[in-house]
């Protein structure tokens, strides 16, 4: 008996997709948290390019959060900011996975700017 095609799961790449774009995100994300960490002691500042993906990482955040506890990491240097922001987005992703289209959209960006985070294109 052949099975109608309307009641096959047509999700299932869509559901692989996101599932490995998670499962790579999370370890680079932590290692960004590090490499940011490692540029403030350095004492390194952000170039162009890092206070731009600083004010997304910043507007991903306050969407993911609704901005609560926004005010702890206000009054710092751009670079600590960044490594605190990265670390809030890293925990909620851990504890709270997104499973839509705008999530795989999310990971992917997220993946592009920790590995232009990772290479130092972010950093002076």
């Amino acid at each position: 008996m052949k099975q109608n095609i309307c009641e096959l799961d047509t999700m299932i790449f869509f559901r692989e997709a996101l599932e490995a774009h998670e499962f790579m995100l999370l370890p680079v994300m932590a290692s960004a948290v590090v490499e940011c960490r490692t540029a403030d002691k350095e004492l390194k500042t952000l170039n162009e390019d890092g206070e731009i993906g600083l004010a997304r990482l910043f507007s991903i955040w306050a969407n993911m959060m609704c901005a609560p506890g926004a005010a702890t990491i206000v009054g710092c240097r751009p670079i600590t900011m960044l490594s605190e922001i990265l670390a809030q987005v890293h925990a909620y992703l851990t504890v709270h996975p997104l499973y839509d289209p705008e999530g795989l959209a999310l990971y992917v960006e997220l993946h592009h700017m920790m590995d232009a985070i990772l290479m130092g294109d972010w950093f002076e």
